[in-house]
């Protein structure tokens, strides 16, 4: 594990907050090297690390360009490390390339006493293009899918790993779902069934899932703000995958924290009395509960990469959610009502998703299932697109 090859293995589950200075920049390191990138570069790798642990990471380095045919590029003021570890070295002064050459040609033409601006053909006759590995794998297109598979597995590990070691957002996300639960299902159940509703806990259920699902999905988007903030953002966009690339996997990532986050609430739903009609459909529900988190956290990330105030994400997304929850047919039936609330309620992308899982878990459909799946899936699609088009757009 990188954790153990930088000597972290001992304080891996300790905040970053808690290291020396030393320590974060090996974290730094092994970060980089996380996605085990086609191209690394390299900006002082090792400056303000100790003798022992620069030669260990260098080690690495060389084997990781050996064996998976990584390009490093890297700068330093290290001399020795230059001549130690790099193939071909270029020095600049002033922003411009003075010589070229490998470390034996420069050292050749320094041992000759000869100025830097007027080194012999050997040291700044060679190509940049000769800089390429003449080993360079041919399979760069399967490499490129295997690195944009690990970027993206990578973040979404991320989004989950923040989401399980938040037990507070974990407990304090539940509070909402379980009051609208217990007043509205509890407070209006005799009523309900009075007017021959039926029970209204196995009705109000599956929209109380929906809701847990919907605020944390869209919720998600601040990260992106926070990201932004705290310079997390800016290593994440210099690295070597394209930025859709990054936007699914903190898409994925948020949309699956969101469906745990339903998951809990379905299980607390039952618990409270909620009974599910057809068992054989619980699958059928879980694709529903997936498609409304991967649709609302695209609509986060949408917002996340637009807004860049904190203090203003939850005021916009409040005055956006909560109009999609109630007139979802969440918390109402749908049927009777006036023709503009049907109008709306058609208009809302909840809705669907509301009654895809209403149905799969209760056999109660305004829609259908068909038309349910193929609303959230098309305006999934676009939604992705939308976020990774604004988000292509950051500026930082």
């Amino acid at each position: 594990m990188l954790v153990d090859f930088v000597g972290l293995a001992d304080r891996k589950n300790d905040f970053v907050k808690q290291y020396s200075g030393g320590m974060k920049r090996r974290l730094e390191v092994a970060r980089a090297l996380l996605h085990k990138p086609r191209i690394l570069f390299l900006d002082e790798p090792t400056i303000g690390l100790d003798p022992q642990t620069r030669n260990h990471i260098w080690g690495y380095i060389q084997q990781l360009s050996k064996e998976e045919n990584v390009t490093v590029f890297f700068t330093t003021h290290y001399m020795e490390e230059a001549d130690r570890v790099a193939d071909d070295v270029a020095v600049i002064d002033h922003g411009k390339i003075v010589a070229e050459g490998t470390p034996a040609e420069l050292n050749e033409c320094r041992n000759a006493r000869r100025r830097v601006h007027r080194v012999n053909g050997a040291c700044n006759s060679r190509r940049r293009s000769d800089f390429r590995r003449p080993d360079a794998d041919d399979g760069e297109s399967l490499e490129r899918s295997r690195t944009a598979m690990n970027a993206i597995y990578i973040l979404c590990l991320r989004q989950l790993k923040r989401y399980i070691r938040s037990p507070a957002r974990i407990i304090g996300s539940l509070g909402q779902p379980i009051l609208f639960l217990i007043a509205l299902g509890f407070g209006f159940k005799a009523m309900f069934a009075k007017a021959g509703g039926g029970d209204y806990i196995n009705f109000l259920s599956p929209g109380i899932i929906s809701m847990a699902i919907l605020f944390n999905a869209v919720f998600s988007g601040i990260e992106i703000i926070w990201d932004r903030q705290f310079g997390f953002l800016k290593e994440t966009l210099v690295a070597p995958v394209s930025r859709l690339e990054i936007v699914l996997g903190r898409t994925l990532g948020g949309a699956i924290v969101a469906m745990a986050q339903g998951t809990v609430v379905f299980v607390i739903c039952v618990i409270a009395g909620f009974r599910i009609a057809n068992p054989r459909l619980v699958p059928v529900a879980i694709v529903f509960m997936f498609l409304i988190a991967l649709l609302f956290t695209s609509i986060g990330t949408v917002f996340g990469s637009v807004l860049q105030d904190m203090q203003g994400f939850p005021l916009i997304i409040n005055f956006l959610v909560m109009p999609l929850f109630f007139f979802s047919g969440a918390i109402f039936s749908a049927s009777g009502l006036p023709k503009a609330l049907q109008f709306a309620l058609r208009l809302n992308p909840l809705s669907y998703g509301v009654d895809g899982l209403r149905g799969s878990l209760s056999n109660v459909f305004v829609f259908n299932m068909a038309t349910d799946f193929v609303v959230l899936t098309i305006l999934t699609a676009i939604l992705l697109g939308v976020g990774s088009y604004f988000f292509s757009k950051i500026q930082l």
